[in-house]
C-alpha cells in the first residue's frame, strides 16, 4: 500500500511538471514609452504599465543613448514611484545621425526598448523646451532669498533676471543638481534654469511637508 501511494504521489508530481512545461506563458504588460526627437532634445516618456519587479523591491528606470559609432553619449536612473516618468537629454552640437535609445528596468534589468532615432543637431538648432508635464523625481523648493537665474551652472552665467522673494514666498520645480553641487536646476515657464543650492529649501507647506530636494545628478 505504502508502494501505491509513494507511485501515485510520483505519477502526480510529473504530470504537474509537465503540465506547466505546456501550459503557455502569461505575457507581461510592459511600459508604454514615447520618444520625441526635437533638435538637440531628446525626450523620452515611461507611461503607466504592470510592475515586473516584486513589489518588495524598488523598481527604476534606465536610459541609455548611443551614438551611430556605439558610444554612450547619455544615461540616467529614476526611481518608479508613479507615472509618467520623463527624462529629458539635451545635446551639445554637433550631433547629427542615427541614435540608439535603449530603456531598461531595474533590478531585473528587463529591456523595454531598443530602437533607433534620427538626430539633426548643430549650432543652428533652437535649444527645445522641457515640456510642461508631470516629472517623477522632482522636488519643489521655496526661495529664500533674492538671486538672479543662471542660463549655466556657473558663477559666470548670472542674467539680468532676479528672483525675489517678495511680495509671497515663492516656489519652484526642482530636477536636480549640477555635477558640482553648487547649483539646483529649475523649471519657469516650462523652461530650465540654474540657481545657487543656498537659495532654495525644500517646501514646508502642508502637501509638501518639508520633502528633500532632489539630490541627483543633471545635464548641465
Amino acid at each position: 500500500m505504502k508502494r501505491f501511494l509513494n507511485l501515485a504521489l510520483i505519477a502526480f508530481v510529473v504530470l504537474s511538471l509537465m503540465m506547466a512545461a505546456t501550459a503557455p506563458a502569461q505575457a507581461q504588460q510592459g511600459p508604454n514609452i514615447n520618444v520625441t526627437v526635437n533638435g538637440c532634445t531628446v525626450i523620452v516618456t515611461v507611461e503607466a504599465f504592470i510592475l515586473a519587479a516584486p513589489p518588495q523591491q524598488t523598481t527604476s528606470f534606465s536610459l541609455f543613448i548611443y551614438n551611430s559609432q556605439g558610444d554612450e553619449i547619455y544615461n540616467e536612473n529614476q526611481d518608479y514611484f508613479s507615472t509618467p516618468i520623463t527624462f529629458v537629454a539635451t545635446f551639445a552640437p554637433p550631433l547629427v545621425g542615427t541614435i540608439t535609445v535603449i530603456v531598461f528596468e531595474n533590478p531585473i534589468e528587463m529591456e523595454w526598448l531598443v530602437a533607433d532615432y534620427q538626430i539633426n543637431c548643430t549650432a543652428d538648432t533652437p535649444a527645445a523646451s522641457v515640456p510642461c508635464i508631470g516629472f517623477t523625481g522632482a522636488g519643489q523648493g521655496l526661495l529664500v532669498r533674492a538671486t538672479p537665474i543662471y542660463w549655466a551652472p556657473r558663477a559666470n552665467a548670472a542674467s539680468n533676471i532676479i528672483l525675489d522673494t517678495a511680495p509671497n514666498a515663492k516656489t519652484y520645480w526642482v530636477l536636480g543638481v549640477d555635477s558640482t553641487r553648487s547649483f539646483y536646476k529649475i523649471i519657469i515657464a516650462c523652461k530650465t534654469y540654474w540657481v545657487p543650492i543656498d537659495s532654495l529649501v525644500p517646501n514646508p507647506d502642508a502637501v509638501w511637508r518639508g520633502a528633500p530636494l532632489p539630490t541627483r545628478v543633471v545635464e548641465d
